[in-house]
């Protein structure tokens, strides 16, 4: 059994970073504990942090899964930064500065709809 953050129950470890040399993504679907406009996407925990850098750099595309409640908020752990090729997929219809200047972020919410 692979090893597993006490605080978010991810998938971390030697091991796990070993299985993921080995593949290539088209997608990686990343969820986040904050996003903050200076300190990026983030988590508690390092080791998590460094898996999910890892399945970024093997992605194609990258989407960082984060409900409302994550905006504004950093923990511990940066994941990666808030740049032009990370498309961020929420529940926010509209989001106030500074992420509002953020086309990776409003494209995507547009995009997202959802649908019933």
């Amino acid at each position: 059994m692979l090893p597993s953050s006490p605080t978010t129950k991810a998938v971390i470890g030697a091991e796990a970073a070993q299985q993921l040399q080995r593949f290539r993504f088209n997608i990686a679907f990343i969820g986040a504990n904050g996003i903050h406009p200076d300190y990026g996407v983030t988590t508690p925990d390092p080791e998590e942090a460094a898996i999910k850098r890892l399945a970024i750099d093997h992605a194609v595309d990258t989407f960082i899964l984060a409900d409302h409640s994550k905006f504004d908020q950093a923990s511990f752990s940066q994941i990666v930064g808030l740049r032009a090729n990370t498309i961020i997929t929420t529940d926010i219809e509209t989001l106030n500065s500074p992420y509002n200047e953020c086309r990776n972020i409003v494209d995507s919410l547009r995009a997202t709809t959802v649908r019933q």
